[in-house]
């Protein structure tokens, strides 16, 4: 697998690490703490997960269709199914 592919792995990991830390500091925060705040800051980290989780199956199709990791970007969809499809798409164009 490319660097590229490799560096959104670890992104990938990282923020769902985090996800799963903030949601076990938020069960011990409810107990009277700021719930909204730390609501905001579960929501956040839920963002950056899936939005890291895209990226790393935006670029693993890319890698398997054997596109250039720029192009990685510009492929569209929502299942690891429709990424690959688009790939395989673009591929033949390049």
């Amino acid at each position: 697998m490319t660097d590229d592919v490799h560096e959104l792995r670890r992104t990938a990991a990282t923020a769902r690490h985090a996800l799963r830390t903030v949601e076990a500091q938020l069960v011990d925060i409810r107990k009277g703490e700021d719930v909204k705040e730390w609501d905001a800051r579960v929501t956040a980290a839920q963002e950056r997960a899936t939005a890291a989780e895209h990226r790393l199956a935006q670029h693993q199709a890319a890698a398997s269709a054997g596109l250039d990791p720029d192009l990685a970007d510009r492929l569209v969809g929502d299942t690891d199914i429709e990424l690959r499809a688009d790939a395989e798409r673009l591929a033949k164009l390049t």
